[in-house]
């Protein structure tokens, strides 16, 4: 678990400077963070990183981030994953806890919070555990 202090209440300010050492930690790039700071989201799959609107599968990583919203979190980032069960959005997200913090961070076996988009059965999207591949230059989730 990557530990950094935790402000007792959250400003936008917060939120933003969390958002961009999360990137850091996952290894994205300065494009990234650049990018992520003048309000544009990117898409990480095995093939390398995107901005929306290159996407192949359009409107589908917005529609990611719209539905994760729900949850009145924060998204930074977005990873897609194909798999037996579907097509897979996992949205990266800050939520409005400091409490939570902590835990939604990567730790040193990949593991971390994200919002599971699932592309096939909306209904069946969740907060939950996912685990990254942090030896790639573009983040994959591996389980």
């Amino acid at each position: 678990m990557i530990k950094r202090p935790v402000p007792e209440s959250i400003t936008e300010e917060h939120i933003i400077e969390e958002a961009v050492a999360r990137l850091k930690d996952l290894g994205l790039g300065e494009d990234v963070i650049a990018n992520y700071k003048k309000g544009i989201l990117m898409v990480s799959d095995t093939d390398g990183i995107f901005d929306f609107n290159s996407w192949p599968g359009k409107g589908m990583p917005e529609l990611a981030v719209k539905d994760a919203k729900k949850l009145h979190i924060h998204p930074y980032h977005v990873i897609y994953t194909w798999a037996d069960l579907g097509e897979f959005y996992d949205v990266l997200y800050i939520s409005h806890f400091p409490g939570d913090w902590e835990y939604e961070r990567v730790n040193g076996r990949g593991y971390m919070m994200s919002y599971s988009y699932n592309a096939n059965e909306p209904d069946l999207s969740e907060a939950g555990n996912i685990r990254l591949d942090l030896n790639q230059k573009q983040l994959t989730r591996i389980e």
